[in-house]
Parts: C-alpha cells; structure tokens; sequence
C-alpha cells in the first residue's frame, strides 16, 4: 500500500510538469508541424538566418497588428537547422508593441549585456533544445497559452533569441478563431485512472474477510 502511495504522489508531481511544456519540436524527415484543423496563417517572415553575434542578449524583433478574433495561436519555425556543430537553443519571448516592425534583419541588444528580458514586459514562451547540431533539420512550434497579448492593443511583438547560428526556411504566426469544447487531455484521463483505481484499492482493502 505505502508502494502505490508514493507512485502516485510521483505521478501528481512530474506529470503536470511535462504537460505545461509549450514547445514542440518535429524532426524531418520522420515528423514536420501541420496547421490543426481550422487554423489559418496570420503572416509569415523568411527565409532568415539567426545567429547570436557575441555575449549578451541580443534578440530579433518583430511586431505584428492585433487581431480581436484570435482564440488560439502558435508562432512555428518552419525547416530550422543549425550551421553550426553541438547542441543549440532558440527561445522566444512576447509582449505588446507600440508600432508595427518587420522582422529584424540583424539581432539588438535587448538592453545592454545580459538585460534580463523579463524585466522589459516580455513573456517567455519557452526554449526548443536542438539536440542533434548541424544537418538535421527541424520545425519548432511555440504555442501561445495566453492570448491576450495579441487581442488587446494595437500591436504585439516577439523578440526570438538564437543560441548558435541557424537558417529557417520561413517563421509563420498562426491561429484559430473558435474558442472549441474543452476536451481532457490525455494527462487529465490518466489522473482520473489513478484516482479510480486508487478508490477501487481502498473499498477492496475496507471489504470484510
């Protein structure tokens, strides 16, 4: 009994933690990102070349007009790879923009060396890890949880912060209008699984010889 306790309470600790991960990366050629049903592309920038020209935090901008209709979106790195040998990381930030701007060209300083973006109203939408380095090619697709930012005002901007030097075929916004019926997820149907048999234990441990 005090077994199934403790792998239950390791379940209820680690499985929400994987299941906040807001990052997908597909490696071609076994995987690539496909638009969900009903999704359309907002607008899309490429090819580009990132690359982190020396220390500190430098970053590509990018600010796009609000849409009030948007229920869901993502920002997807569509045929990413890494020029570069070992392991590499990209990682994308949001927040509300004053003006429109199209993509960067070359990468700024988010605020000085070592800024710390937090600190400037961005919110961090995660960090893909591309494990495999040069020749492999991948899509990465950073889902958006909180779309306010992209309703709310006038503009919305995202600052994309390469760890190496990469080349992307092309970097799409998309999104979908319908708000859809909250389905569970797969995460929340094991939970209920555990629970169910947890009950089932206890009334069979409580059943009189």
């Amino acid at each position: 009994m005090k077994k199934m306790i403790i792998i239950v309470l390791t379940l209820l600790f680690f499985i929400p933690t994987i299941a906040m991960a807001n990052v997908t990366v597909y490696q071609h050629p076994s995987s690539s990102y496909t638009n969900p049903a009903g999704w359309t592309q907002l607008t899309s920038t490429g090819p580009e070349t990132l690359y982190r020209p020396g220390g500190g935090d430098y970053f590509y901008y990018w600010a796009i007009r609000d849409n009030a209709s948007i229920a869901a979106a993502n920002i997807v790195f569509s045929n990413i790879s890494n020029s570069e040998a070992g392991s590499s990381t990209v990682e994308v930030w949001l927040k509300d923009y004053a003006s429109a701007a199209p993509f960067a060209g070359a990468p700024e300083v988010f605020s000085g060396a070592n800024a710390d973006p937090k600190g400037l109203g961005w919110v961090d939408l995660g960090t893909a890890f591309l494990p495999l380095g040069s020749n492999t090619i991948y899509d990465l697709a950073f889902s958006i949880a909180d779309t306010t930012v992209l309703t709310n005002s006038t503009y919305f901007g995202f600052a994309i912060d390469p760890d190496c030097h990469f080349t992307v075929g092309n970097i799409a916004v998309n999104y979908n209008t319908v708000t859809q019926g909250k389905v569970p997820e797969p995460i929340t149907l094991v939970l209920y699984g555990i629970g169910f048999a947890g009950a089932g234990l206890y009334r069979r441990m409580r059943r009189p010889e």
